[in-house]
């Protein structure tokens, strides 16, 4: 009991002495200097008694080498939990001599300095008392040469082993998982006697026992040289091991003395049962002495491949030679891939394939031919890994074109069941984004059958530099196209120019088509700054054919897309001939980027007179607002009624063609104008009016060469127009 309560009061000394050395400086000669070091740190254990291996040596440097002197006294001070033991008195270096003053003091005294390059090397042979982690050493001066600092010589842990997995592998049904070292926590924590360790694979999985158990264990660093035997009857330095099912026994008997941390390393054989569950398989660690430990060896996996690629980035849609990232193919257990079967990848039908290759050094499947005309490839396998070890891996490089109008994720099934893949697997491989976007003030009224109407300016802009393309596939001269919808027209060609950036046009080739409807922009060179063309001075004309609602403008045109069928084809990273009326290689039958609304379309308020068409019986010419147009039927007169073929009818009434229905069923004509729908059958003097009958004193008929002929009265006052007769020039007019 004295003895503990004087080691208590020498501990809280000595904490005091460390405050005061902390808060008061040290007197030390000037220039005094020396190099401390402990010569390793080890691991050892919380009740380790004697001598750790260590050697803390303290040496003046070179260039001072007669800073130690005889007489001169310092301090070497172990931390609270750490006593020094005798045996450490036995200081080496001949200079000094040393004297344990208390539990955790030692002091130092030179006697016999050389004025050469002196040290003190001093043994640490110590008694762990307590302390837990970095142990350290201080050293204090005094008035000494020596210098001051504090140092790690060891570390104490509680545990008697670590454990872990050197790796984590993915396996099959019988495989070799990943490497287990079990290492003792300090030197000589698992003792000296014969103990045994237990490792344990989860349910349905055992230890595959055309592996000899003994030879999957193997003994290192304080452990080496332990001998294999053929009984767990082991005796010093011995070792034996064997399978039960899912558990495998060690038994070891390790030599004491050691000054090394034992090492044992087991290589871990597997076999799965039939209904095994895919997933990570752990493996649970006992041991007499050693502790308990959990490590994932392994990753169970089903027959297939995982698919990945680099990264997922941008693909410009509507343009050539978009490179996709390297897509890796890689089994999952060895074999899965079958020789001779393909592996088919698929895209989306607005994607086509222009160039594939499988990168140098894949050698297990070659891919087919290819002719940017498909949006799937076929992957041959040439290879098997089936009997080996060795997982298949599979690079592929590819380019693809996208569809112009198309934005968002680019998805790629592989599809692989007739290489033995489970199930098809789907890898979002890029993003197709659009170039450019078009804007324009929509809050504008144009009004059914009105010429020369004035709506706000029209922008397209850039999305990144070059867009735009002057050259698309490097020849051909690139436009911006613009396109109205059927029955309206630009009333006069519009101002066009460049307002951000530096993109050129051709300003003096800028037209219109014959029908007014298509404004086409030459490029005259691109962008190295993100651009902006603005159309201004936009005056429409809106025949009475045109339904109300959106008016949505069309922009496209070679020099955004350009995979357009207007352009020539691109395979093979290169150039392709083609013709501008063919679909060619890598091209889509779309030419249009993008679409913007640019006004509303409605009809004229009451009393406004919004067109009229004037028929002449017998004639195939008839007039719309002045303008003359033909039919190819004349109208005639049966039974005191005017009948027109249907077409022109719905037309001079405003209905749209798309909006003139005819139902091969019932013999019938739908027409639909707004909110309002006529329908009549043929042969019938009932009229429908939104479902109400309303009778007429005529029925429709089909006449040579076919054409369904209407009494052109009643149907377009049913769809709300004006119907006027001139007898003196047998003429019809009908106003809207």
């Amino acid at each position: 009991m004295k003895v503990k309560r004087f080691r208590k009061l020498v501990s809280v000394l000595v904490t005091l002495s460390m405050l005061l050395v902390l808060l008061v400086p040290l007197a030390a000669p000037a220039g005094a200097y020396s190099v401390n070091r402990a010569d390793k740190i080890v691991s050892i254990s919380d009740d380790f008694d004697g001598d750790i291996g260590v050697k803390f040596e303290l040496r003046e440097d070179s260039k001072w080498k007669n800073d130690f002197a005889n007489g001169d006294v310092f301090q070497l001070i172990l931390q609270d939990g750490v006593n020094w033991n005798s045996g450490a008195a036995t200081i080496g270096g001949g200079v000094a001599t040393a004297e344990i003053i208390s539990d955790q003091i030692m002091e130092i005294t030179f006697n016999a300095v050389t004025g050469n390059e002196d040290s003190v090397i001093v043994p640490m042979n110590i008694e762990v008392d307590g302390a837990i982690g970095d142990l350290i050493i201080e050293v204090d001066p005094l008035d000494s040469g020596v210098s001051s600092g504090t140092y790690v010589f060891a570390r104490v842990s509680g545990d008697n082993t670590t454990a872990r997995a050197l790796s984590v592998k993915t396996i099959g049904d019988r495989d070799m998982g990943g490497d287990i070292r079990i290492e003792e926590a300090a030197v000589g924590s698992l003792g000296d006697a014969s103990q045994h360790i237990k490792l344990k694979l989860p349910s349905r999985f055992k230890w595959d026992a055309s592996k000899t158990p003994s030879d999957q264990v193997n003994f290192s660093g304080g452990f080496s040289g332990m001998t294999k035997v053929a009984t767990k009857n082991v005796a010093d330095g011995e070792y034996y091991a064997e399978y039960e099912d899912s558990t495998m026994n060690i038994y070891f008997d390790p030599e004491s003395g050691r000054n090394t941390r034992g090492i044992i390393t087991v290589n871990t054989p597997i076999k799965a049962d039939r209904d095994a569950r895919y997933g990570e398989i752990e493996v649970s660690i006992s041991g007499s002495v050693a502790d308990d430990h959990d490590v994932v060896i392994a990753n169970y996996a089903d027959f297939g491949i995982d698919v990945t690629i680099d990264s997922v980035k941008d693909i410009n849609a509507g343009k050539f030679n978009q490179e996709l990232k390297t897509i890796n193919i890689e089994e999952n257990v060895p074999g899965t891939l079958i020789k001779d079967r393909d592996i088919t990848l698929i895209f989306p039908d607005w994607v086509k394939i222009t160039n594939a290759k499988v990168r140098s050094g894949s050698t297990y499947a070659s891919l087919d031919t290819f002719d940017g005309t498909d949006n799937e490839i076929d992957l041959t396998i040439i290879k098997s890994t089936s009997g080996t070890t060795t997982k298949a891996k599979i690079k592929l490089d590819l380019e693809i074109s996208v569809e112009g109008n198309r934005t968002g994720d680019i998805e790629m099934t592989i599809e692989g069941k007739r290489a033995g893949m489970a199930e098809d697997i789907d890898l979002v491989v890029g993003n197709a984004v659009a170039l450019v976007t078009a804007e324009a003030d929509a809050n504008k009224d144009v009004k059914i059958g009105v010429q020369s109407q004035e709506i706000g300016d029209i922008t397209i802009s850039e999305l990144v530099k070059e867009a735009i393309s002057d050259k698309p596939n490097g020849k051909i001269d690139g436009d911006v196209v613009l396109t109205l919808p059927e029955g309206v027209s630009f009333s006069a060609k519009p101002k066009v120019e460049v307002t951000e950036g530096n993109l050129d046009i051709k300003s003096d080739n800028v037209g219109l088509s014959k029908d007014d409807s298509v404004l086409t922009i030459p490029i005259k060179s691109d962008s190295s700054k993100a651009s902006t063309i603005t159309v201004s001075n936009v005056k429409l004309t809106v025949d009475r054919t045109v339904p109300t609602g959106d008016l949505i403008l069309k922009v496209g045109g070679g020099a955004i897309i350009e995979n357009q069928k207007a352009n020539r084809g691109w395979l093979d990273g290169a150039e392709a001939k083609g013709s501008e009326t063919v679909v060619d290689e890598g091209e889509f039958d779309t030419g249009t980027a993008v679409k913007v609304k640019i006004a509303n379309i409605v009809t004229p308020a009451p009393g406004e007179v919004s067109g009229t068409s004037v028929f002449t019986i017998g004639s195939t010419t008839y007039n719309v607002n002045g303008v003359e147009k033909s039919m190819d039927v004349a109208p005639y007169i049966k039974g005191d009624r005017t009948y027109i073929p249907v077409r022109f009818v719905a037309q001079a009434a405003g209905v749209a063609d798309n909006n003139i229905i005819w139902n091969e069923a019932d013999q019938s004509v739908i027409l639909i104008k707004g909110d309002r729908v006529v329908k009549m059958i043929i042969g019938s003097n009932q009229l429908m009016i939104n479902g109400i009958a309303v009778s007429m004193d005529t029925a429709p008929e089909i006449v040579d060469p076919g054409r369904t002929m209407l009494p052109l009265r009643a149907v377009t006052q049913a769809l709300g127009c004006v119907v006027d007769w001139d007898p003196a020039t047998q003429a019809a007019s009908v106003t809207l």
